[in-house]
């Protein structure tokens, strides 16, 4: 009788896997095929080919393999669970079932996943591991262990078929028969322990108190005859309970529906048992068991308790499965102070709890619009407050830019203040990365780690990128700048960049700086002063980023000839070009590991064509010229003068000079790109 087998690709490498390890040395590599020579060494081999094969002595179901022995070939059966797709329940499918090669029948039944033999077909008498005339073969188990984590005590799917205890003695009796008996129950010492739902119909039904130890036996009892219900009282060394639940009296009924043992004074209406999974086969989850709520007494564990006393002593951690952050179960009444960031208590306001984050631009969304003051916190590891703020008016969505913060780690949100009007609706509130809203995605909630111990995160990973991890400078005005004077956030390119790059920044550019230095109420609009701030600060940046002219374009002072004529005690840093060979020369000097680049200011409206790109074509000289590497704006990023209008909107500049919004993303992704691929 011959051997007939199939195997697919992917379930030959698996078995060559497994055999490996049963055989080791002695699994010979190559599957065997039909019409291969009759094999003489001693080992394993793979049956790669479908059909009969013209050696062994019994049909091969698809996790056999031949194995060639001193006594001849034999049958191993390797037991590989393999589920493929989604295994329905043997108790709900409909019948028959017929297994054949292209239609292999998979079904879990209690707690086991079993296969149907091919060519077997099963009716709904056919019960997996029982009286199934040999057609099913049982997969793999899984095993699981639970706690409560609601009122109900009594776990149906635990009891012990055919064992009671003794009504007098405590005595626990095996017997063929109707009875059953719970699994051994935490209780705690002295409590009332209300049980309901018993049958109308039993005898006496024993019950043991154990000790902390779960073994010694510290007492004894029984209650009545045919009671549906009962009190019972726990000795004060009890901590553990077992009771017959099904006596095997003749009429008797049982309900595992109905049956509730509840730490009560009383019985309550009845709740189904809800577990609280603590064990996978032999892998342990750490959760504490919720004993009740304290604020509604006696009462079942409500989910604002539940989450404070069990989620957290799990130590389950959880992070985002989507783009939405905010998860409306992690918040506080209360709000963050504009003034001082400190989280404060109340009760008509509503702030999130913090958030971790990565030091990139967030954007809030979904805000009502009649509201005080949103403020918000970005905090370190530590929880201290690296910075702070608030967005302008009644804005129902805001940017808080924390690209600029290497070491962020949370940040906290006001979403509701306590303005008449003011609402909150959780069902749309988003909270994600980036410098612009997208479509709403409600949050979806993900473990990605049990005490500590790492799970995979089913979250998108990013793909690396040079500039991953590191820190830049930028110097710059206005259409650098990521906040004002007083350090209002402003949305421009380098929150689009930075999180594609990765990488985080220092930003010392501000609204109206110069190269040169001129008479300004603020010093740090001199690029000589932002470059003195740099250096104050003793850190060295993995990269530098100028982008800065477009208030400096004077044709009398951008001869990049006449500049490199001069010696160094003959420059004045009042005049452009001057200023600009002093001051990217002082950065050369200072950061000498760091990696330099020039942005060009890009075309506008505000500039007549032909001159404008002289003078940029003069910076860029003089850029390269201390080894700065060009990030072309004018020629390159997008912004036509053409399309643009002066004093006025354009497609991508507010008023011919300053980008809108869609202008600023281009020009950022346009800079992360440039960066990134000049990047060593």
């Amino acid at each position: 009788m011959g051997i007939s087998t199939s195997y697919s690709k992917a379930e030959i490498e698996i078995k060559e896997a497994k055999l490996k390890q049963i055989f080791a040395s002695g699994l010979h590599e190559k599957p065997l095929k039909i019409g291969d020579p009759l094999p003489t060494a001693i080992g394993g081999y793979v049956l790669a080919s479908v059909g009969d094969y013209s050696f062994g002595t019994a049909p091969a179901n698809k996790w056999n393999v031949g194995f060639l022995s001193s006594d001849g070939w034999e049958i191993v059966n390797i037991d590989m669970p393999q589920a493929t797709q989604f295994i329905p329940a043997f108790t709900t499918s409909t019948f028959p079932l017929v297994s054949t090669t292209g239609n292999p029948i998979q079904r879990t039944h209690e707690n086991s996943i079993w296969q149907l033999i091919i060519g077997q077909t099963a009716s709904a008498s056919d019960i997996p591991g029982s009286n199934n005339n040999g057609k099913w073969v049982k997969l793999g188990s899984i095993k699981t262990t639970s706690i409560p984590a609601g009122k109900n005590l009594f776990n149906k799917n635990t009891v012990i078929q055919n064992q009671y205890i003794t009504a007098n003695t405590g005595v626990i009796t095996s017997a063929q028969g109707n009875f059953k008996t719970t699994e051994i129950i935490k209780i705690d010492p002295n409590a009332s322990i209300a049980l309901s739902g018993l049958p109308g119909i039993h005898n006496a039904l024993g019950y043991i108190w154990y000790g902390a130890d779960k073994a010694t036996k510290v007492g004894n009892s029984y209650i009545g005859s045919d009671l549906t219900s009962a009190v019972i009282y726990a000795p004060a060394n009890a901590y553990y309970l077992q009771i017959t639940v099904n006596s095997g009296k003749t009429d008797e009924v049982y309900n595992g529906d109905t049956i509730q043992i509840e730490i009560n004074s009383s019985a309550t209406s009845y709740e189904p048992y809800i577990p609280l999974i603590t064990q996978i086969n032999d892998l342990g989850i750490s959760i504490e068991k919720v004993k009740t709520d304290p604020l509604q007494g006696e009462s079942p564990v409500n989910i604002t308790y539940f989450n404070e006393n069990v989620v957290k002593k799990s130590e389950l951690t959880f992070e985002s499965a989507g783009k939405n952050l905010f998860n409306p179960d992690n918040v506080s009444l209360g709000y963050i102070d504009i003034n001082t960031g400190a989280r404060m208590s109340a009760s008509t306001y509503v702030r999130t709890n913090p958030i971790a984050i990565t030091p990139n631009a967030i954007y809030v969304s979904g805000l009502s619009n009649n509201h005080n003051a949103l403020g918000w916190r970005i905090n370190d590891a530590s929880d201290n407050v690296i910075a702070k703020g608030y967005p302008a008016g009644t804005a129902t969505e805001f940017l808080i830019d924390a690209s600029q913060f290497p070491n962020a780690k949370t940040v906290d949100i006001t979403l509701k203040t306590s303005r008449n009007g003011d609402s909150y609706n959780p069902g749309s509130i988003q909270i994600e990365y980036g410098a612009a809203k997208t479509n709403y995605e409600p949050y979806k909630k993900v473990i990605t780690a049990i005490s500590g111990y790492n799970l995979k995160s089913i979250t998108t990973t990013t793909t690396s990128v040079k500039t991953k991890g590191k820190h830049g400078f930028l110097f710059g005005d206005s259409i650098t700048a990521t906040a004002g004077e007083s350090g209002t956030p402003i949305t421009n390119w380098p929150s689009f960049a930075f999180p594609i790059m990765q990488a985080t920044y220092t930003n010392f550019a501000l609204s109206g700086a110069h190269i040169e230095d001129f008479t300004t109420s603020s010093p740090r609009q001199k690029f000589s002063v932002q470059i003195d701030q740099a250096i104050a600060t003793g850190l060295q940046p993995d990269f530098i980023v100028v982008s800065i002219g477009v208030n400096s374009l004077n044709v009398a002072d951008n001869d990049y000839a006449v500049t490199m004529n001069k010696v160094l005690a003959d420059l004045d840093i009042t005049k452009v070009m001057d200023a600009m060979r002093i001051n990217l020369r002082r950065l050369a000097e200072n950061f000498p590991n760091a990696v330099l680049y020039y942005g060009t200011p890009m075309q506008a409206m505000k500039s007549e064509q032909l001159t404008m790109r002289k003078i940029v074509n003069q910076f860029k000289l003089m850029a390269q010229t201390f080894n700065f590497k060009i990030i072309d704006a004018f020629e390159e990023v997008g912004v036509i003068r053409d399309f643009e209008i002066l004093d006025g909107p354009g497609r991508y500049l507010t008023d011919g000079l300053h980008p809108n919004l869609a202008g600023k993303e281009k020009q950022g992704k346009y800079y992360a790109n440039s960066i990134i691929n000049q990047y060593p």
